[in-house]
């Protein structure tokens, strides 16, 4: 009975000693810090092979890639500055330009004349617009034009430099000069005139 009582208590002692305790606990933070260093080692190095594919990749494509640059700088300076693609979204040109139909609009051209078809920026309508000028700077209203657009008191009144009237070919669906929101159209307003 003695002898296991004594047991038991080295038992005891042996659980509760500080010190194997601490080495246990150092050992087991060594392991999860030599885990987790191995896990980082072994992303580092799927990220240098990933670089590495890259580099292949790129040195094996230079001519095709460098073609690709200037073909897109080319197309965003022809865009910018030249001619761009203009979406049509309503019926309002009909029957001369469709409802989604794509048009080219040519940067280019400044001065526009009568029966030119152009894009504009609508700021209270929030949008762009594809109108046809039917008058231009310098141009007289008669009454019955002036009544047209839906502003008799613009009888006699002469349009100034830089300021065209609109309209839609398809006048019954279209937004147009005779909606105050529209107006007279200025000519920092317009993008382009659509080519035939």
């Amino acid at each position: 009975m003695s002898s296991t009582g004594n047991r038991k208590k080295t038992n005891k002692n042996t659980d509760a000693d500080p010190e194997k305790r601490k080495r246990a606990r150092t050992v087991e933070s060594e392991q999860r810090e030599q885990r987790s260093s191995g896990k980082r080692m072994a992303e580092k190095s799927r990220g240098k092979a990933m670089i590495r594919r890259l580099r292949k990749m790129v040195r094996k494509n230079k001519g095709f890639l460098l073609c690709a640059a200037v073909a897109v700088l080319a197309a965003f300076i022809i865009s910018r500055f030249f001619v761009q693609l203009a979406l049509i979204r309503d019926a309002s040109m009909e029957p001369a330009y469709r409802n989604g139909q794509i048009v080219a609009v040519s940067r280019i051209r400044r001065e526009y004349q009568t029966g030119d078809v152009i894009v504009f920026e609508a700021p209270q309508l929030g949008c762009r617009l594809v109108k046809r000028i039917t008058h231009v700077p310098g141009d007289h209203l008669s009454p019955e034009e002036a009544a047209m657009y839906g502003r008799g008191t613009l009888a006699g009144y002469t349009l100034p430099e830089g300021a065209y009237l609109v309209l839609g070919d398809n006048a019954a669906e279209s937004v147009d000069s005779r909606d105050e929101r529209v107006g007279v159209v200025r000519s920092e307003k317009i993008i382009g005139v659509l080519l035939r």
